[in-house]
């Protein structure tokens, strides 16, 4: 990343820079076709430039996450040329010049770069920036290069832009303007509600839990916050609901937790897995958001964090016989995606889903009885 100032924050005392107005939202956004930004603002600052790289607070005084901003300029251009554009945002946002689109960098993910170039002439130009933050860490940063910056990519400041309505270069000599208070009465933040579990009573009788005993225990979570770590969630708290499910399969397209929670929740996943070859096996953690696997009670895929789908492998040596498996799961918002496969000498080589032919749920301790079909099944819940 190029060299950059500290953007200069003051609520509407100079014209440099761009006109943030801010909005605080009642929902979890996952793209900015979803938010009105012709409605009042809950906010509206000047910002010296669009410099935030996860260090400092967007909204400064106001939301963390579940926030949107719209900032406005007007950029001057002194030489006639090609211009790029550089946009990097967490979570999404976007790029309008002229009020035509350019840079298109919508939607829930980590820290993401788009550019774009484009022929402009000299004069006035205006300039209109979306974003929007949901959860986990803000990033919002506009660069540019050009004739104008000397070929050099540097941060788009109140050198270039000034805000909208003004149309002239930036005054080097200003007077001051006359700083008008803002309402700073805190913005409501609505605690995270709980989605409704089906509270229909199941009788997990002995026999019933064994009859198919192949698979995983998954042992669900309803949070009262929006996680980002797996460390930040009580894994050995009572479960709010335990079920069997024959693999890791959920590729995006199934609910994990059925009938239960989509988002704000964590899973611990336990098993016993039955080795008859001894050899080199590879294990494949698939997840969005962040994920972990321990064998044999030892750390062994770490894929934590707030992020999109995201693949992570470990390569061991296993002895034949029982090796006890854990993976530990979180989902903060958007898709929920957690699948684990293997491969080794008790495959053939091939990489596969690890399902019910090799893994029971732990106490068994026996090799699991061959596969009848993907299964899930409800073995208790616990009313909240």
């Amino acid at each position: 990343m190029p060299a950059s100032q500290n953007p200069s924050s003051s609520r509407l005392a100079a014209l440099e820079g761009f006109r943030m107005a801010f909005f605080a939202l009642d929902f979890m956004p996952k793209s900015l076709s979803q938010i009105d930004f012709s409605a009042a603002a809950d906010e509206t600052t000047l910002t010296n430039a669009l410099n935030y790289d996860g260090s400092t607070q967007i909204w400064e005084g106001g939301r963390e996450d579940v926030f949107a901003v719209r900032a406005t300029t007007d950029l001057h251009i002194e030489q006639a040329g090609s211009y790029t554009f550089y946009l990097l945002s967490d979570d999404g946002s976007s790029l309008r010049l002229n009020g035509q689109d350019l840079i298109d960098n919508d939607g829930l993910h980590a820290t993401e770069l788009q550019t774009a170039t484009i022929e402009l002439s000299a004069g006035t130009h205006s300039l209109e920036a979306l974003y929007f933050e949901a959860y986990g860490d803000a990033t919002l940063m506009l660069e540019w290069a050009g004739p104008d910056t000397g070929g050099n990519r540097v941060l788009l400041t109140g050198d270039h832009v000034a805000s909208p309505g003004d149309g002239t270069p930036p005054p080097v000599d200003e007077t001051p303007v006359d700083e008008t208070p803002v309402d700073e009465t805190p913005v409501n933040e609505d605690p995270v509600e709980d989605d409704p579990v089906d509270p229909t009573p199941v009788d997990p009788t002995p026999g019933d839990q064994d009859d198919n005993s192949e698979g995983f225990r998954m042992a669900f979570f309803a949070l009262d916050f929006r996680p980002s770590r797996l460390s930040q969630i009580d894994f050995s708290a009572a479960a709010d609901e335990t079920t069997l499910t024959n693999a890791l399969n959920y590729d995006g397209s199934t609910q994990i937790w059925e009938g239960g929670r989509e988002d704000v929740f964590a899973v611990r996943a336990t098993t016993d897995l039955h080795i008859e070859q001894a050899g080199s096996y590879t294990f494949y953690l698939l997840s969005d958001d962040g994920s972990s696997l321990r064998l044999n009670g030892q750390d062994l895929i770490d894929n934590d964090g707030l992020h999109a789908t995201e693949l992570q492998t470990a390569t061991i040596e296993l002895s034949a016989g029982t090796h006890s498996l854990e993976a530990l799961y979180f989902e903060a918002y958007g898709d929920a995606t957690l699948m684990l496969e293997w491969a080794g000498p008790d495959t053939g080589g091939n990489r596969v889903l690890l399902t019910g032919d090799h893994v029971a749920s732990p106490g068994d301790g026996t090799p699991p009885l061959s596969m009848r079909h993907p299964l899930t099944r409800r073995l208790s819940m616990r009313r909240r």
